[in-house]
């Protein structure tokens, strides 16, 4: 990789801190952080091979205002910005806007795990190796679309102005949606991008943002998209109490005891994805009625389904009886592999960690969130000072305080589809990962049938699975499988030209 310049560009959004600090009548120069620089942004120039192309592009790192209604900047939101340089038609390049979850993480995951085009030194299963860094993605989607990762307000480098500032206009699910929709607007408008195809692409709570996201941005920005892609999505405020919601996680258990070696021999002996269906037309057709009777079920009717789902989940039968058929989720992840010694992971179950005791109900720490920000953290620091020459004494915030979160009123799942129903061109697309249970792939696939219950936009409608977790970029062999994913659905989404939008 070489640069061939460094351009840095500052632009304070307020007056001087010392000409504000001498205004006594503005209480927020009083605690204004003199830190967060509002407006601001560094260009370098870059090239990157992929799939035995060589690409060349510029990377744009910096922050954008936040406005309020009176056009005051009240929080500075920090990007990078990468484009293709050797396109001579912007108006048809298409352009992917990224964010990630928490809701209190910046998109570091996807930049640097996923998509951007430089890649993280890990192993191939996805392990922290040393010396920390990057290397050159092969697989990056930037050869056939520009993207844009975003960091929400507390995340990464992106802070309110102010601490008189309130955070309730940020810290909750439409909040969120809100203020981001502005700021993709100010975006787009500055970077003069609004004739290119757009695509929305959200990571675990960034599904529930990118969900509302295509519906705001339609309905109070005008702006209209091509695609979203929800990666490990959240349940999108899709109602699911009761046996249903208690029953969806089996499938999920089922694949982790898969990759454990933990089923019997006549199951561990399929392929995972031929196992799958079976669990899956079990939980449906029998696992859910039964928890749906409750104690209208016979004694043998409890120990049938029992002896089933122990089959199907690695767990021994008692264990089940003894929790009425119901399993929790963070026992599963201490009990699997309690006799061995280890737990497992709940982003990825892949991952294995080591208690205090073997006794308990839950594992004292989440083993692959460890590894990953282990990881994570030094490079993204390194190349944020080192390669993109952004220089800040601001903490980056990979885990930001946005608490405490309003999660009232979340109908992400309706936004989304309601923006496919007022948007013939609008696709969507689903990434999940086998061994993810937080964002569990069954569940996520029960989102699009409950999003859609009259079929009519299936043929609009994608879903992947992946031998991965949450993350479903951490082997080395998913990466390469989920970005040509997400290449093929960036360039059949986008409608032929003079392609009307209509049913």
């Amino acid at each position: 990789m070489k640069k061939a310049f460094v351009l840095l560009f500052m632009i304070a959004a307020f007056a001087s801190v010392n000409a504000q600090k001498n205004d006594s009548k503005q209480s927020s120069a009083e605690h204004r952080n003199p830190m967060v620089i509002v407006d601001s942004f560094v260009i370098t120039k870059h090239t990157v091979t992929i799939k035995g192309q060589t690409v060349p592009y510029t990377a744009k790192t910096g922050t954008l205002p936040v406005w309020d209604e009176n056009g005051k900047p009240i929080a500075s939101v920090f990007y990078t910005y990468y484009e293709r340089s050797d396109v001579k038609d912007r108006a048809s390049r298409p352009l992917v806007i990224s964010f990630n979850g928490g809701p209190g993480t910046p998109s570091l995951w996807m930049e640097i795990g996923y998509t951007g085009p430089r890649i993280l030194n890990v192993d191939d299963e996805g392990y922290p190796v040393e010396p920390y860094g990057l290397h050159d993605n092969p697989n990056s989607i930037l050869d056939v679309a520009d993207i844009v990762y975003v960091d929400p307000v507390n995340t990464g480098y992106s802070r309110k102005v102010s601490e008189d500032v309130e955070s309730s206009k940020f810290f909750g699910v439409n909040e969120d949606i809100k203020y981001l929709a502005q700021w993709i607007n100010t975006f787009v408008t500055r970077n003069d991008r609004w004739a290119s195809p757009k695509f929305l692409i959200g990571e675990s709570y960034g599904t529930t943002r990118v969900s509302g996201l295509a519906r705001e941005l339609q309905d109070a920005e005008w702006m209209y998209l091509d695609g979203v892609v929800l990666v490990s999505p959240t349940d999108l405020g899709i109602k699911r109490d009761g046996p249903v919601g208690e029953a969806l996680m089996l499938p999920y258990y089922s694949a982790t005891a898969w990759y454990h070696k933990m089923l019997p021999p006549d199951l561990q002996s399929k392929n995972l994805t031929d196992l799958l269906p079976q669990v899956e037309k079990f939980t449906v057709n029998d696992l859910i009625p039964a928890l749906t009777k409750g104690s209208m079920l016979t004694d043998q009717e409890k120990e049938n389904i029992a002896e089933t789902m122990s089959r199907y989940s690695g767990l021994n039968q008692k264990v089940i009886m003894e929790h009425n058929l119901i399993i929790p989720a963070n026992f599963y992840w201490k009990e699997l592999l309690r006799d061995s010694g280890y737990t497992i992971g709940r982003l990825d179950s892949r991952y294995r960690g080591i208690d205090k005791q073997a006794a308990g109900m839950g594992p004292d720490y989440n083993a692959e969130l460890t590894a990953w920000t282990h990881a994570f953290t030094p490079a993204m620091n390194i190349y944020l000072r080192d390669e993109l020459n952004y220089k800040t004494d601001l903490k980056y915030n990979v885990f930001g305080n946005v608490y405490p979160w309003d999660h009232k009123n979340d109908n992400t799942g309706n936004d989304l589809r309601m923006a496919m129903a007022e948007n013939p061109f609008l696709h969507l697309m689903v990434q999940s990962g086998y061994f993810d249970g937080a964002c569990d792939f069954f569940n996520a696939q029960y989102s699009l049938w409950q999003m859609d219950p009259a079929g009519r936009l299936k043929d609009r409608i994608t879903w992947h699975g992946l031998q991965t977790g949450h993350m479903v970029y951490m082997r080395k062999d998913d990466r390469a499988t989920a970005n040509e994913q997400l290449r093929q659905f960036i360039v059949s989404s986008i409608p032929k030209k003079g392609e009307s939008a209509k049913f």
